[in-house]
């Protein structure tokens, strides 16, 4: 996440880090925390991965360095969730 005083760019990257990337088909992903965000029947690149960057107002919607993310992402009947945390 990156604040400025007008506005929090977002950017999440998400990675296939399997053998057969063209298995995956359509995904679905949120993100849940400050200012959650998430898309459903995305597919990955070529490369298995897949970029989100949006811009928000922060008025009330401040990240800090110890706000964790709850990722849930879903695809061919698969669902994962993990926290983003800073390291």
């Amino acid at each position: 996440m990156d604040q400025s005083s007008d506005f929090e760019r977002q950017e999440l990257v998400l990675t296939y880090t399997g053998d057969d990337v063209d298995s995956v088909g359509d995904i679905a992903y949120t993100v849940d925390s400050v200012g959650g965000f998430g898309r459903s029947g995305v597919t990955l690149g070529e490369n298995g991965s897949l970029t989100h960057k949006s811009e928000s107002d922060p008025t009330n919607l401040k990240v800090s360095e110890d706000t964790d993310f709850l990722v849930t992402v879903e695809w061919a009947g698969k669902k994962e969730t993990f926290t983003l945390t800073k390291e």
